[in-house]
């Protein structure tokens, strides 16, 4: 008799744990399918820096992951940097998707936070990143500016990162 009121007792609480154990699956399973979603909407800029990595790893490079994103440096990445790209010179580190190419690996420690500002707005723009960014680089510089500098996407990551270097 005392044992069925104490399992009486306890039936509410597990009943009650139950239901909060799958909301929590739940929300669980809603955040990894939103990551998901966000990785297949950046991959097209992804895939780029995945080929890069592919060439720089048969050239002694090296790459790891560092939370959901992969950081690679060395061979060709490094070469591709230091000679610099159109209209926007010379980089330490360049972010492709979910891909963030440095110099060395210095440079993509210093650089982390910043680069994560990329990837997330890789993550909002998807396919459309790559050609907006220049775009509006391109605008930039037939007006006399910074293409890099001044570039809204650029001045973005660099207010979000001031100070949390």
């Amino acid at each position: 008799m005392v044992a069925a009121r104490l399992f009486q007792k306890e039936m509410p609480n597990k009943a009650l744990h139950r239901k909060q154990s799958s909301g929590d699956l739940q929300r669980y399973m809603q955040m990894t399918i939103l990551s998901l979603i966000k990785y297949i909407w950046a991959f097209p800029a992804t895939i780029l820096g995945l080929i890069l990595i592919l060439f720089a790893l048969m050239q002694e490079g090296s790459a790891s992951i560092v939370d959901g994103v992969i950081e690679a440096h060395g061979g060709i990445i490094t070469k591709i940097l230091k000679n610099g790209f159109p209209m926007l010179g010379k980089a330490a580190t360049f972010t492709l998707g979910h891909i963030i190419l440095g110099c060395d690996f210095q440079c993509l420690s210093k650089s982390r936070k910043h680069k994560r500002i990329h990837v997330k707005q890789y993550e909002l723009w998807g396919p459309f990143f790559i050609p907006s960014y220049l775009v509006a680089s391109f605008f930039i510089f037939i007006k006399g500016g910074n293409p890099y500098g001044d570039n809204p996407f650029e001045k973005k990551a660099t207010n979000k990162t001031v100070g949390n270097t």
